[in-house]
């Protein structure tokens, strides 16, 4: 008869006393555990499947009948099979292993890892990808069109950790208007596959630290942005006096681009003080926002009073050159009785108190009749050559005859007052001689008739 697996038969006795025994052996059964062994990467970790292979020694690996595939998920690093033949039908012991496939039991490996399978050991080791790819931007904010070299560094760092240089990349170098430089093949995590984010900073040649002249820069990421500032200069503006008081004026600084272009006013006008001759004005932009030199110039406000102006070639130095004004003095003749007839004078110009050489300020007024005479020296200098003001005055030479003199406090203005004599009727009222004369004659015929009577 057929007998299954396991089932032994034993017959017992002679021929015709026959006893069939049978015995039935059941096979040892065991349970095998698979282990992973994760080696760095990423915390959260790939799902993987284990399959599970048998061999007796020297013998051919094979799958285990019936037993399935193992899924373990992210964080499980065992897995068990139960109930499993521990040995063939001839007794000799299975050697069990496990393979990591994927879902569908075909050979798997995780992305960006390694295996090895040592028995029911599978160890997966995590390998840095390096497809990591950074481009960065130059940003140039105003200044000259040509633009300096510089060099760009690349830097990384994973989230909440220090920023570091990225080792064995070059430094890139943007000559003038280069403005984009990328660099590839880089490393895209951490050895715990925490991914990177890349910078840069702007460095010279040699990787130091680096700001363009007459530039500031902002780093952000993987932008680097320049933004000119003119260097700034001290202009300094002169003023020449020639002569004359030299008032307290205002200055006014311009600036202009090119020969031929606008000028614009720089800030409020300045005072300067009565004496002072240059004014610096500082911390003034050397250049536009585009790099091109300014022309500084200066001007006064104002032209002060009985002053010329001239202003030097290069627009920084104004003179001033004094005018003597001119002025006029008028002389004032006041007479006080006398007769009709005035008799001539002679009128002296004084300046500041000196009698002036010249027949032009030595007058005489001829005779005539009025009681107030004028006479006015014109285009005289009001000032010396400093500005200093002159005081003019005038005197006659000779007090007329029977007249006394007197001068305003302006010495301007001179009055002759006729000096009376006893007995005489006042000079000014002449218009009653005749009735004196016919008085005095009528007394005097009076008298001598008055002695022949007698």
């Amino acid at each position: 008869m057929d007998l299954e697996d396991g089932v032994v038969e034993i017959i017992i006795g002679s021929d015709n006393d026959e006893m069939e025994l049978m015995i039935e052996n059941t096979k040892i059964k065991t349970n095998v555990k698979g282990t992973k062994q994760w080696e760095d990467g990423p915390q959260e970790k790939p799902n993987t499947w284990f399959k599970l292979y048998r061999q007796i020694e020297d013998g051919n690996e094979e799958k285990v009948p019936g037993a399935g595939i193992k899924k373990l998920i992210d964080g499980a690093t065992e897995v068990e099979w139960t109930d499993l033949d521990k040995t063939d039908i001839n007794g000799n012991p299975y050697i069990f292993s496990i393979k990591e496939v994927d879902e569908k039991g075909n050979d798997f490996e995780p992305a960006n890892y390694t295996k090895s399978e040592d028995g029911l050991t599978v160890t997966n080791k995590y390998i840095i990808p390096t497809n990591g790819e950074a481009k960065a931007t130059k940003i140039w904010v105003d200044g000259p069109q040509e633009k300096p070299t510089i060099w760009f560094k690349l830097y990384r760092q994973t989230e909440g950790s220090n920023e570091e240089e990225v080792p064995d990349v070059e430094i890139k170098e943007l000559i003038d208007g280069v403005t984009e430089v990328e660099w590839t093949g880089l490393e895209e995590t951490d050895i715990d596959g925490n991914p990177y984010t890349f910078l840069v900073k702007e460095v010279d040649g040699d990787g130091n630290d680096f700001e363009p002249e007459n530039y500031t820069k902002t780093e952000d990421a993987l932008t680097v942005t320049n933004t000119y500032v003119s260097p700034k200069i001290e202009i300094t503006g002169t003023k020449i006096w020639e002569n004359g008081p030299k008032p307290e004026i205002e200055l006014q600084l311009y600036r202009q681009i090119g020969e031929d272009g606008k000028r614009v006013a720089v800030g409020n006008p300045v005072v300067l003080a009565k004496g002072k001759t240059t004014y610096t004005w500082e911390e003034i932009d050397l250049t536009d926002k585009n790099g091109v030199e300014y022309i500084y110039t200066i001007d006064e406000i104002e032209v002060p009073e009985n002053y010329t102006k001239t202003i030097s070639e290069d627009g920084l130095t104004i003179t001033n050159e004094y005018t003597i004004p001119s002025t006029q003095v008028k002389a004032i003749k006041k007479w006080v009785n006398g007769p009709r007839e005035k008799p001539s004078i002679k009128l002296q110009l004084y300046r500041n108190g000196k009698a002036m050489e010249g027949e032009d300020y030595l007058v005489e007024l001829p005779e005539g009749q009025g009681n107030l005479w004028t006479y006015t020296w014109y285009d005289l200098d009001a000032t010396d050559i400093d500005g200093n003001e002159y005081t003019y005055t005038v005197d006659e030479v000779e007090v007329p005859e029977d007249y006394e003199k007197e001068i305003s406090d302006d010495g301007l203005t001179i009055t002759n007052t006729f000096i009376e004599k006893p007995g005489l009727p006042k000079t000014g009222e002449s218009s009653n001689l005749p009735l004196y004369i016919i008085g005095s004659i009528f007394i005097l015929l009076g008298f001598i008739l008055r002695k022949r009577i007698a």
